[in-house]
């Protein structure tokens, strides 16, 4: 008995251990801006695990640190209303050498359907993750 539990005390260290964390989103006004931001952290990051509560604005994730980091910059970045649409915003995943997520700002789209056939939007940015080379933005 006493084995099996040294052993599952090694391989959770090993391993590591998923946490959870809760962000409060201040700057969404409607609860679908709400969802989209939830959705593209759950996307974006691959958190597979995460819930959102509209009434109290909260998204938590359960999900290791680097998972973890990623929303928290994603988090930042969407719910943020200070857009400066010049500056890149980038993140790169740590230990990723070429794993980038782009949040781009779109200032105007042909249309609202152009805008939506983008792969992860949010309401008026596009989040991309991927290599560093191809990630630009599709013109209008």
């Amino acid at each position: 008995m006493r084995t099996i539990l040294v052993l599952l005390a090694f391989t959770s260290l090993i391993f590591g251990q998923d946490r959870d964390r809760t962000f409060y989103l201040t700057h969404t006004s409607t609860v679908q801006q709400f969802q989209e931001v939830a959705t593209v952290i759950r996307t974006i990051a691959n958190i597979p695990i995460i819930s959102a509560d509209n009434d109290r604005r909260s998204v938590t994730v359960h999900a290791a640190d680097a998972q973890i980091a990623m929303a928290e910059w994603l988090f930042n970045e969407l719910d943020n209303p200070a857009i400066q649409p010049s500056v890149q915003h980038e993140y790169r995943a740590p230990g990723g050498a070429d794993d980038v997520v782009r949040v781009f700002y779109i200032s105007a789209a042909p249309t609202v359907q152009d805008f939506q056939k983008s792969p992860h939007w949010c309401e008026p940015s596009l989040t991309s993750r991927g290599c560093s080379p191809t990630m630009r933005p599709k013109p209008w």
